[in-house]
């Protein structure tokens, strides 16, 4: 079975009602491949930026204002990625050992030279693209999957396409929000920000606060401070 859990990125939020934290931290696994021969030898290096550009850009530290208000929002990613250089294509992937067990597959290539651009299956921009080809997960037992472009991986690209690994499209403002495209003038910036916290996780982290907040004052003296709660998002429904 491939991917039995479903799972693209899961998030774990932990409600701190003494100290008024709320912390996530976003976990999930990352494939990549290349049938380009001259792509295939810097694989691994590759890989190893993606996961770096990705964690050390998801993660960032929020005071909340207006109903926030006393409250911090903690962020922080723990993304694995791993090359697989044997690879030819998805299905090479997933029939390699510990390739059944990826999240997300992706395939690096000049994608950029050939006048595309990278894009995670059925997103691209500010609206799903059904056009776009790839491997589907309709019932979240196969990996996501997408294509980016192997040249923008040494800039700053990964750090914007891990958006749509989490089931977002464009939100945002250039320059600004990860979850907005880079482009134009405007640089992708070095971490997420408030607003991007807010776009991928913050109406659940918000609803585990509240309701665990409205539990503990019903049943006084019954559960802890300190309570986790889980979430699954899917790039491709």
């Amino acid at each position: 079975m491939v991917d039995p859990t479903g799972e693209k990125v899961e998030y774990e939020v932990t409600v701190d009602t003494k100290n008024k934290t709320v912390s996530v931290v976003a976990r999930g696994t990352v494939g990549v491949w290349s049938s380009n021969s001259a792509i295939k030898p810097d694989l691994n290096n590759a890989a190893a930026k993606i996961q770096t550009q990705i964690n050390n850009g998801w993660q960032g530290s929020f005071k909340g204002t207006g109903a926030d208000k006393g409250w911090t929002f903690n962020f922080k990613s723990d993304i694995k990625v791993q090359a697989f250089d044997k690879a030819n294509s998805t299905a090479d992937v997933m029939n390699t050992k510990g390739g059944n067990e990826m999240d997300n597959i992706i395939e690096l290539d000049n994608f950029n030279a050939a006048g595309n651009s990278s894009y995670v299956h059925d997103q691209r921009g500010s609206k799903p693209d059904p056009n776009l080809n790839g491997m589907k997960n309709p019932d979240g037992f196969s990996p996501d999957t997408g294509k980016w472009d192997y040249p923008s991986v040494v800039k700053n690209e990964p750090k914007h396409e891990f958006t749509h690994l989490q089931g977002v499209y464009n939100q945002g403002i250039s320059g600004q929000d990860l979850t907005q495209s880079p482009g134009g003038v405007n640089p992708t910036p070095r971490r997420m920000s408030q607003n991007d916290f807010n776009v991928v996780i913050g109406t659940e982290a918000r609803s585990d606060r509240d309701g665990y907040m409205k539990l503990r004052t019903n049943v006084p003296g019954t559960y802890p401070a300190v309570n986790t709660f889980r979430h699954v998002k899917y790039c491709c429904k």
